[in-house]
């Protein structure tokens, strides 16, 4: 029995359907654990907005200048996807509900050589702390919304090829392996809802026009019709694209009747939240707050490279890039992703000419199925349409493949269309090597690209060596804590390099950046120096201004024996200073606290070592 006789006749669609949601799930999944907290497009405001809504169970305000707004950057945003995630940090205690994260000064935007925006800290970990916890709640969510938008798609392409079971297949495998909708399923964003919505709507819309005005059904998917872009406004601001392409399907099937009953239900639904704006801001979409975060360099339509970046920006957008935009994938895939699109642009030519594949039952010879066609058409020209118009106000930053993702089951359905031209034996190598990619890109990509510094706080404590206390801190702070030192080797020789490992944990922020000395002690009248090491911790790749509440890290340092030390037993001493310009050896030097509270000064004597 042939591939396409089983496709057929022996599995039912809707198993096909499950398997696909299978594979999305499993993907999805090793996208949310490859993708840092934080590591996405603004995600960390969205996360604020629902930690916002679940604490104060109000809608954020924005504010002149906007830095004091309630939810900065993001407070203007529509609230539907941050109400859906607000359950899952409403259990939070009130202090909980904030995010402590540490800016990278190397991220790339700053003009640095490293991928992350932001430093990773030992509350990032599992078992994560409380509010950590509840982020990533909040990211599970996008899961579930995945496997909606496949349905919505699988829906759309069952009307449109009723028969072809690997038409269906392809648009909804073409979806559930696109390494950016993975990405995106794997933040807390409103993206994901809104493209849910959208591939919804659009398998209604088919649906309307399917069964055209005399359906006893057409009422009922107007009203949901309705309901669909009464939320999609309350997602997202960017659903506006939506609203031309829905009238026009239910004037067609519902005439002017049809469309009162539909703008009736949408402005019923959402229309508050606009008013609001009006109320609060003097406009429809609180525009000033929004060019106040989100205005970038203004695009220059009138320069062929300027069109070249925006263009090259919004197609690796749209299949893989990640992070804030600036995590690429290799140029192959890429290359991959332009290969898949030129066949289905090719094959779906040949067979809408020859009347082959999809093209035979769609809109073939003998069959009248081609306007169901025309909103898989529209959608993308409107979502490309926005897009210009949000270039326009925000600038660059608008090239982003995300905007365009409304239009994403509209996409698919395209490609699928042309792709269904190919032999099945063609097919399934093809979408074995897009689950592979996809499959393939968080291991070694996203998930290298981001680098720890920290350590897991069990991991820390039961690797500390040789325990020792001391805080180090002015008396108004908290401060830092040294919990443990060990040594390598443990009886070193004269000449030998002594390596020094320290467990530190922060109890807050560290404003200022600290320098460790290593002291070698000969105790007597005086106590004697014999050996020292000065440098900040790990070498200066994590400063302790870059320490997070809660880190716990293990930083080494070498300290040099001379080749005359005599053999004896020394003292080992740890402090932190701040360097003079003047002589980097000497500086202002940070009080140091016994675990009772007392003053030590501004040093700690963690133990001996025997040099032979």
């Amino acid at each position: 029995m042939g591939l396409q006789t089983l496709t057929r006749r022996s599995i039912p669609a809707w198993l096909w359907c499950v398997g696909v949601g299978i594979v999305f799930i499993g993907l999805a999944w090793q996208y949310q654990r490859a993708v840092p907290l934080g590591e996405g497009p603004d995600e960390p405001g969205h996360m604020r907005y629902v930690l916002f809504l679940a604490g104060e169970r109000r809608l954020p305000i924005q504010r002149q200048p906007y830095a004091t707004s309630d939810v900065p950057g993001e407070g203007h945003q529509p609230p539907l996807a941050y109400l859906l995630a607000a359950p899952t940090a409403a259990w939070l205690a009130p202090a909980q509900r904030t995010l402590a994260l540490t800016s990278n000064p190397r991220f790339t935007w700053s003009g640095g050589d490293q991928a992350a925006a932001f430093m990773r800290g030992s509350n990032q970990y599992p078992p994560r702390q409380d509010e950590m916890r509840a982020w990533q709640l909040a990211r599970l969510l996008g899961i579930p919304l995945g496997v909606l938008t496949l349905v919505g798609v699988w829906g759309s392409a069952r009307l449109l090829s009723p028969h072809d079971h690997w038409f269906a297949l392809l648009a909804t495998m073409l979806v559930a392996t696109l390494p950016q909708f993975l990405f995106m399923s794997a933040l807390v964003t409103n993206d994901t809802l809104l493209t849910t919505l959208s591939a919804v709507l659009l398998w209604v819309c088919l649906a309307l026009l399917n069964g055209g005005p005399q359906s006893p059904r057409s009422t009922h998917l107007i009203i949901v019709a309705g309901v669909l872009c009464a939320l999609a406004l309350l997602t997202k601001q960017s659903a506006l694209l939506l609203l031309p392409l829905v009238a026009a399907v239910v004037w067609i099937v519902g005439g002017l009747r049809g469309v009162g009953w539909w703008a009736a239900i949408t402005a019923g639904g959402a229309g508050w939240w606009y008013l609001r704006n009006v109320w609060l801001y003097g406009d429809l979409f609180g525009l000033q707050s929004f060019r106040e975060s989100y205005t970038t360099a203004p695009m220059q339509w009138t320069e062929p490279a300027a069109w070249g970046a925006a263009i090259g920006q919004l197609f690796r957008s749209t299949w893989a890039l990640f992070g804030w935009v600036n995590l690429p994938a290799p140029a192959w895939v890429y290359a991959l992703y332009i290969g898949v699109v030129l066949l289905a642009a090719i094959m779906g030519g040949c067979a809408g000419i020859r009347g082959q594949g999809a093209g035979r039952e769609m809109y073939g010879s003998g069959t009248r199925r081609w306007y169901l066609w025309l909103p898989v058409l529209a959608l993308p020209l409107l979502a490309l349409l926005w897009l210009f118009s949000f270039a326009a106000v925000a600038g660059v930053v608008a090239w982003q493949g995300r905007l365009l993702f409304p239009a994403l089951a509209a996409g698919a359905l395209l490609l699928a269309g042309g792709l269904r031209a190919l032999p099945v034996r063609v097919l399934v190598p093809l979408l074995a090597v897009l689950i592979g990619v996809a499959a393939w890109l968080p291991h070694s990509i996203i998930g290298p690209a981001y680098q720890w510094y920290t350590l897991p706080p069990a991991q820390a404590q039961q690797q500390r060596g040789q325990p020792t206390y001391a805080r180090f801190a002015a008396a108004w702070e908290q401060g830092v804590e040294l919990h443990g030192w060990e040594l390598d080797p443990a009886v070193p020789r004269a000449g030998d390099d002594l390596h020094l490992r320290l467990t530190w944990h922060a109890l807050e922020p560290v404003p200022r950046d600290w320098t460790v000395f290593i002291h070698l002690v000969e105790r007597g009248d005086g106590d004697t120096i014999v050996a020292q090491s000065n440098s900040r911790p790990q070498q200066g790749q994590f400063p302790t201004t870059l320490w997070t509440a809660g880190d716990w890290l293990r930083d080494t340092h070498t300290i040099a024996l001379p080749a005359t030390l005599a053999p004896a037993t020394y003292t080992v001493r740890v402090g932190l200073y701040r360097p003079r310009q003047s002589d980097p050896r000497r500086g202002t030097r940070q009080a140091v606290w016994a675990a009772d509270g007392q003053p030590l000064g501004t040093y700690t004597d963690v133990g001996t070592v025997q040099v032979r």
